[in-house]
Parts: structure tokens; sequence; C-alpha cells
């Protein structure tokens, strides 16, 4: 289930016998709606809109008083406790501020230990190791209390597997791509990037918004002519088609020229950089790969994230571009690297709970 802005959309799809995932039905709808066979048939996952949820990152350095004793799992549980305790307030405050909420109204939906390393050294579990200085990565996934409650409403109190967009499909980037790399997800009202770059703990995210929509693309013809929007699409998309004159052709593209250098003076004005994956609600007047105000604009790679994972899909299957159907399939494929991660961080998580409410 994606949680959008203006409602939400849900996709049931399942894993064949040769490791496809085939589409099976969506459903959309508003804030309350239910969808009843979602909660009762496979694993529930809930995915939130960059704008409604906030994925905060905390490297944490914890010194040990006996360094020459293995580490037992109740010193680290300690630890970790003491230190998200430490940073889950200010994680809260940073979500608020991304989110423009009240910070009080901020609730922990996921969170996930990475990275450990025992003095420098890198180790799955640090359990039974010894050393002065273990550090690691704390990743927690903060929303709103009312996208809390509308996963609540949908699928009630079952274990549902909560992420955010960005995350989501910067992680699944991550396994074919070298950082830094970055998303770009153009709605029709405004845009939204997210940018996955080293950092000296490991990685961070970095989150932005562009005030450009792809609407911009066909609104100045029908202010231009007077037209409907809706006949004004029309108008652009045969453009794109190559079916109208060379002379039309001429005066279309002087007309939408304005609000393509205002998307160019936004982008050079955001913090991407080199690689950035694009998913759009509207036709764009270029073909990806596209280089544009330095950036190398590209189509997600769909099929070579899923064959990371000894996955494949049929696109034709599916009722969306493969753009759409990698940012709805991505968090599932969280949801596996998740299920499938170390013991220690399925220990962790559990013992972390006190946080706050899981989703």
């Amino acid at each position: 289930m994606q949680i959008l802005p203006e409602g939400w959309e849900a996709t049931s799809f399942f894993q064949d016998q040769d490791n496809f995932f085939r589409f099976k039905r969506t459903w959309q709808g508003g804030a309350g709606k239910t969808v009843p066979a979602l909660s009762r048939s496979g694993q529930a996952i809930a995915v939130a809109d960059q704008s409604l949820a906030y994925n905060a990152v905390v490297p944490l350095r914890m010194e040990r008083e006996n360094p020459g004793e293995p580490l037992a799992p109740l010193e680290l549980e300690n630890m970790l406790a003491r230190e998200a305790g430490r940073s889950f307030n200010q994680c809260r405050l940073e979500a608020a501020g991304a989110l423009q909420a009240d910070d009080l109204d901020m609730v922990l939906m996921s969170s996930r230990v990475i990275g450990f390393r025992v003095d420098e050294h890198k180790v799955l579990n640090p359990i039974g190791f010894t050393g002065g200085k273990v550090e690691a990565v704390l990743e927690f996934v903060l929303a709103t209390r009312p996208v809390l409650e509308q996963v609540r409403a949908i699928f009630g109190r079952e274990k549902v597997f909560f992420t955010e967009s960005s995350r989501a499909m910067l992680r699944a980037l991550e396994k074919v791509e070298t950082p830094p790399l970055g998303f770009l997800d153009l709605g029709a009202k405004s845009a939204r990037f997210a940018i996955l770059a080293p950092a000296a703990t490991g990685e961070m995210i970095l989150r932005g918004r562009l005030e450009w929509g792809t609407d911009l693309l066909w609104q100045p013809i029908a202010s231009e002519w007077s037209i409907t929007e809706t006949a004004a699409r029309d108008i652009y998309e045969k453009l794109l088609r190559r079916e109208v004159s060379a002379s039309m052709e001429r005066k279309l593209r002087k007309i939408i020229k304005p609000s393509l250098d205002e998307l160019r003076l936004r982008l050079r004005a955001s913090r991407l950089k080199g690689k950035v994956f694009v998913r759009s609600d509207g036709k764009l007047p270029f073909v990806l790969p596209h280089m544009e105000s330095g950036l190398r604009l590209l189509e997600p790679p769909l099929l070579k994230v899923l064959a990371n994972f000894g996955l494949g899909i049929r696109p034709s299957e599916w009722p969306w571009p493969e753009s759409g159907i990698f940012r709805r399939l991505m968090p599932a494929l969280e949801f596996l690297s998740e299920r499938t991660d170390s013991e220690i961080n399925q220990w962790l998580r559990r013992h972390l709970n006190w946080l706050g409410p899981a989703g």
C-alpha cells in the first residue's frame, strides 16, 4: 500500500514458482476507506510518500567499560537503548521540520541498526567480540500520527512492514549502482528528490523538493490558446508523438520552453549530481537517458534490480510503465532484504520497540 498526500493506492501481487512477481489487482481510495482483502492475504507492506514520512540516520559510537571481555547481548542492548534514547528526540524534531508537522505528532514506524564495527573492523554481529569501541548506524522511520492511523484503519492491528518511499527506492538502486545517486519523482503539481551519498559513517539520505510539476508542460498551451487543460494535454501528447506539422511543433515548443527552462533552473539549484533516476506523472518532452543541467537522467533499472535479487517480471502484465512498477515494487524488495537480514538485526528491532508504536 502506498500512502500518498491525496489518499492511498494498494497493489496486490505474488511471487510465482519461477520467482517472477505477478500482478493481481490494484485499488485506490481516500482516507478512511478500507481494503478488506489486503488484510487477509499475504504480507502487508505499507510505504509512505517522502512528504509524509522521514528516514533519520544516526551514527552511533559506543565506548565499552571492559574492552577485554566479549560483548554480551545484554550489554549491547543497554548501549543501543541508551544511544537511541539520546538521539530520538533530535530525530523527531528533524522529522517534524522536514514534514512541516508538530514534533509531538511524530511516531516511530520502524527502526533498524546496520553497519556494525568493532575497533574499526566491520562485523555482521558484534556479540562475542572483544574491543573498546562499537560503532553502528541506527535508522528511524518516523511519520505523523495520521499516517499510523491510516495504516491501522486499513490493515487493523496485524503486523505491517513499513518504510518510506525514497529510502526503499534508493536502497534498491544501491544494489546495482554506486553512490552518490539520486531519485527524482516528478509529480503533477510538485516534485521531490532524494540522494544517497557517502558519509563518514556509511551513507546518508538527503531530501528536497522542487516547485515544479509536470502539469506545467501543458498548462501554458491551455493558457495561450484559451482551451481546457484536457485538450491542451492531448495536443502536448500529439507533439511528443510527432503527430503535428513542423510549424505547429515549433509553436508548441516555444510555448512550453519557459516551463522547461524553469525545470532546468531548479535542477541546477538542487543538490542532485551525476546519475538521477526519474519517475514522472506526465510524459516528458525528451527521451531517457538524457543529459540535463549536468545530470544524467535515467529510467529506473527495474529488471536489473530484480535480477540482483534473483527475481523477474514481465512488465507487459502490469498496468504501469516500468518506472511506475519500480516505485510500487521496491518496498517489497526492502522487505525481502529485511526478512533475510542478520539475526542480530531482527533481535535488535524487537528490543528497540519501546521508542514508539510500530506500524
